[in-house]
């Protein structure tokens, strides 16, 4: 599993915020202190705080008359930063990894039907690109590595198609997108792996992909690239 990057202050918050109207009522007073100082958990990859924050609004709404839509678009936002939280912030290797795995997928699952009844079409997009690549992550875990490259693959361009036409969520979608990038790689690895041959002719293009990890990611993981490279070169000699 890749080392999670920083991840920058998402506009997708930002924009859900602004939704809020210029006169409040008590709900949306409450609704509006449990999301004071929201934004600043994300750069701190605080992302299960946020979901809490998220969950503590959408209760306050919920005390409240005509909040319903709002209401559901911040449990849904924080089911998907909790999501978030537990794909970037607890262990996903061994047994309690995929268990981790499953909750981050069980969480972002909850999200979707929120978006729909809160009418936020672009959320369910995000969502779901999001659910398409936690579920290429568990195919490459069960060594399904042509279906979880796949998968990256679809999540790659609905990043994309929904940052082209959303543009405040670009630079969340850019983010998500470069994850979905370097899985596909790892995927394309692993099933070359699996191949011998194919292993050995395809040892040029896997270290020119590693490079390109390697100048994305953040320097402290940087040396678990070379490591890794390494490591791929011992097993292509060794084939």
């Amino acid at each position: 599993m890749l080392p999670i990057r920083r991840i920058a202050a998402l506009a997708f918050s930002c924009a859900l915020l602004s939704l809020a109207p210029a006169f409040a009522d008590d709900a949306e007073t409450a609704a509006n202190a449990c999301l004071d100082g929201v934004g600043d958990l994300y750069p701190q990859h605080r992302f299960t705080e946020a979901a809490d924050k998220y969950l503590c609004a959408a209760d306050a709404l919920a005390r409240g008359t005509g909040h319903e839509d709002r209401a559901a678009r911040y449990r849904a936002n924080a089911w998907f930063y909790r999501s978030w939280g537990t794909y970037t912030q607890k262990p996903l290797s061994g047994p309690l990894g995929q268990e981790n795995l499953a909750d981050a997928i069980r969480q972002v699952q909850q999200s979707l039907p929120l978006w729909q009844a809160a009418q936020f079409p672009v959320g369910e997009r995000l969502s779901q690109a999001w659910l398409t690549y936690l579920n290429g992550v568990q195919a490459g875990y069960a060594g399904l590595y042509a279906t979880s490259r796949d998968d990256f693959t679809q999540a790659r361009e609905a990043f994309t198609r929904i940052g082209e036409d959303a543009p405040p969520l670009r630079e969340l979608t850019d983010m998500m997108l470069s994850l979905a990038e370097d899985q596909t790689v790892f995927a394309e690895v692993m099933k070359a792996m699996a191949d011998p041959a194919g292993y050995e002719n395809q040892g040029g293009y896997i270290d020119s992909r590693l490079d390109d990890m390697k100048r994305r990611a953040l320097p402290e993981t940087r040396p678990y690239f070379d490591s890794l490279a390494a490591e791929l070169r011992v097993g292509r000699q060794y084939a």
